[in-house]
């Protein structure tokens, strides 16, 4: 689920089942064994929990084998996305406030247009980043609310420009 994305906490499990039946094979918990490295996650997720279980399955044969389950649970590192998406954003948008300091109208339409450019740019490069699903992330609502944004800034300017035009 990556609908907070990239706000978002992953469940990931590593299972091994038996070939054989329980009274063949059974696989236990060593307590003071299982742990988590310290190289896991360091990538883009830091591990934050972890947990074992040890149960029985009915496999596709129709026998009872053992199961050994690793679970651990997974947040992302925060300032990739804080430094490469969400400050480039808030500058591109603070550029657009500042329009509204410029006295001729046709040099707003000019700047924040150039400004809409950019945000396209940007989202564009930052497009491969980004999961492809089927469903908006939170991330794409900041994305989306962002370029409505941008859209709204030049669509007023162009009006106080047409404004000026007609007296």
């Amino acid at each position: 689920n990556f609908r907070q994305f990239p706000f978002d906490t992953q469940q990931f499990y590593i299972r091994v089942d038996s070939l054989f039946g329980e009274e063949s094979v059974l696989f236990s918990d060593l307590a003071d064994f299982t742990e988590v490295g310290d190289q896991l996650g360091e990538e883009e997720f830091y591990v934050t929990d972890f947990d074992t279980q040890v149960t029985s399955e009915t496999a596709t044969t129709v026998v009872i084998t053992s199961r050994y389950s690793f679970g651990f649970v997974a947040r992302r590192h925060l300032i990739f996305y804080i430094l490469r998406i969400f400050v480039p954003l808030g500058l591109i948008l603070l550029v657009s406030w500042f329009t509204f300091f410029l006295r001729d109208y046709s040099k707003r339409v000019e700047a924040t247009s150039a400004n809409l450019l950019v945000f396209v740019a940007f989202n564009f490069t930052i497009g491969g980043d980004l999961p492809r699903l089927g469903y908006l992330t939170f991330m794409d609502a900041i994305l989306v609310a962002a370029f409505a944004f941008s859209v709204f800034v030049v669509v007023y300017n162009v009006f106080l420009k047409w404004l000026d035009l007609n007296d």
